[in-house]
């Protein structure tokens, strides 16, 4: 540990004019959110940038000094079964859901021994990356080491994201990330979709934020409101793409770089020797990394419809106790999951629909069997189905049937296999390699600081104004004053006729 340090600091000196110190700070303790910032942290540390990490999350890279948020791991381990009832809740109360765990999060981590010890250190940063996911609160931390601010968006753009920069957001084609639809939606819909948002916005607004102001504050007294520090022209390091996701505007400050946290590995022999033996294929089968199969309620439906299957099954299974099975059956604790995706003889994927799982899915061209169980995993679903690479199956439906329907027609219909390749052969093609283009951008922050050139002028104007409710009342003001005085002139004329 000591070397890869002694390393990094000799990097540092051969160029010192760039080498910047970094905060980064994940505090959601799920893996998959700190993998997408973890994957752009190695890159940094890599080019000579020294790294921090505050999260609750493994830290593998042995450069970085880590600073561990401890029992948020283990209290999230109780509310992992709860998120399996996800999609019997309304729309209003998945929004408020999200938000309870944010609350909870945060709570604990502003409360922290570690982050109490860790302020008392007389130190600075270049800038501070956050999580997106809800991270308001440690915005004081910007504040206060005087740093610009980096998000990364494990899971592409949303209200939240969209809030910082001012980011239009037309309803009338963007659904919200908890919807069960696509973007294109029917009139029901759309009234659907302005009230779940306009409700969103509301509770955010009178409810969320003054929570994560009061929390902040308990660490950075003296920091401005929430509603000043918000508003400081961020970088947004989004996990979208045009072939993950629909055509949508975005501010330049908002960078598409999915796909950045990809890395390819050699896979582990006895996998590698289980995929290449699989000659009739293989389906992939993972519900991430909240969600664990061995929390499912209903193993049996998927094990009798495997059972008939030619093809092997490659199981994401999470503890020892493993449910009774026919021969093609193979559980793993642990899989290289996008590396299993890159084999040929793999043929479909069974998964949440995580937008990290979906990603690597269109990345190397597999076909989905989705079942999505909560949050942005709907959407993400809805959309590769409307491109013709997904099959949505209702996970509080599902029965033998109905997966046994949806995981034949992906394997025996190869216009699936086709329009995953498409997919894949979009999501490759680009200007700049994903991560390049995320370290690019971030290192143009240390260089140049707040992006406020980038700045659009809706932020300095207040709602009615940007929405031109204001415009729109004047000219409804003069055509009723025109209207009043047509009205009486005609009056006048048909009194002067009589």
């Amino acid at each position: 540990m000591h070397s890869s340090k002694i390393l990094v600091a000799f990097v540092c000196l051969l160029n010192f004019s760039e080498c910047k110190k970094i905060l980064a700070i994940c505090a959601f303790p799920v893996h998959s959110h700190y993998i997408y910032m973890e994957r752009i942290l190695d890159k940094l540390s890599e080019r000579g940038h020294e790294i921090t990490v505050i999260s609750p999350s493994k830290v593998s890279n042995s450069n970085f000094t880590k600073i561990y948020l401890s029992g948020l791991s283990e209290g999230f381990e109780e509310k992992r079964t709860t998120l399996l009832n996800y999609g019997k809740l309304s729309v209003f109360s998945k929004i408020m859901k999200a938000y309870e765990i944010a609350y909870w999060f945060t709570e604990n981590a502003v409360k922290s021994h570690e982050i109490s010890e860790f302020l008392k250190q007389s130190q600075h940063f270049d800038a501070v990356i956050l999580d997106q996911f809800l991270h308001d609160s440690f915005l004081g931390f910007a504040h206060h080491f005087k740093s610009p601010v980096i998000y990364t968006c494990s899971f592409g753009t949303n209200i939240w994201s969209n809030h910082y920069v001012n980011n239009p957001s037309p309803l009338s084609y963007i659904p919200h990330k908890f919807a069960i639809h696509s973007g294109k939606m029917t009139f029901l819909q759309r009234l659907q979709n302005l009230i779940n948002s306009s409700f969103e916005e509301l509770y955010r607004r009178f409810v969320a934020l003054p929570k994560f102001n009061k929390w902040m504050k308990t660490i950075f007294p003296n920091a401005p409101n929430l509603n000043e520090l918000m508003y400081q022209d961020p970088l947004l390091l989004l996990n979208t793409h045009y072939s993950t996701h629909n055509a949508i505007p975005l501010m330049p400050n908002m960078i598409e770089v999915a796909g950045a946290h990809l890395k390819e590995n050699p896979l582990p022999e006895d996998l590698k020797k289980f995929l290449d033996d699989s000659t009739n294929g293989v389906i992939l089968f993972s519900l991430g990394s909240i969600i664990r199969s061995s929390n499912l309620t209903n193993p049996d439906v998927f094990l009798k419809v495997f059972g008939k299957l030619k093809q092997n099954v490659l199981w994401k299974w999470e503890n020892d106790q493993l449910p009774k099975s026919t021969d093609n059956v193979k559980f793993a604790k642990w899989l290289p999951q996008f590396d299993v995706l890159a084999h040929k003889n793999v043929k479909a994927f069974i998964s949440h629909g995580g937008l990290l799982s979906s990603i690597e899915a269109v990345h190397q061209g597999v076909p989905i069997v989705g079942i999505p169980i909560f949050g942005d995993q709907n959407v993400n679903i809805k959309f590769l189905q409307s491109k013709g690479m997904a099959i949505y199956v209702n996970y509080l439906d599902l029965a033998e049937i109905s997966l046994e329907k949806a995981i034949l027609q992906v394997l025996n219909d190869e216009q699936f296999k086709i329009n995953a390749v498409r997919r894949s052969e979009l999501f490759r093609e680009r200007d700049m390699k994903p991560l390049d283009k995320a370290v690019y951008w971030v290192e143009h922050v240390l260089k140049y600081g707040k992006l406020s050139e980038m700045r659009s002028h809706s932020m300095d104007l207040l709602w009615y104004q940007k929405e031109m409710v204001d415009v729109a009342a004047f000219l409804l003001f003069l055509i009723a004053i025109v209207a009043f005085l047509v009205i009486k002139m005609c009056k006048k004329n048909k009194i002067k006729v009589d």
